[in-house]
């Protein structure tokens, strides 16, 4: 993975390493998104917009999955305020 910064924005380039540019930009809004807003440029932003938004909700499944598998109310009440932040 390259990263830079310009105008205090990071830039990412990495090589998709058989995953597809969707599933790691889900990721990379979920690991970014208390740090503020984010930017994605694209050749084909609809069509990205519904691969992302697909791997967006898988993500929050296999969440929701963890969450019902889980006894320690501890973590079931972490998981559920994750699930809430990500409904925004």
């Amino acid at each position: 993975m390259v990263s830079t910064t310009m105008h205090n924005l990071i830039i990412e380039k990495r090589p998709l390493n058989n995953r597809t540019i969707s599933s790691y930009l889900a990721n990379d809004i979920h690991t970014h998104m208390l740090e503020g807003k984010i930017a994605v440029v694209a050749n084909q932003p609809l069509a990205l917009l519904a691969s992302t938004r697909k791997q967006w909700f898988k993500l929050m499944h296999r969440v929701r999955c963890v969450r019902s598998a889980t006894l320690g109310l501890s973590r079931i009440a972490e998981l559920m305020r994750r699930l809430l932040k990500w409904r925004i």
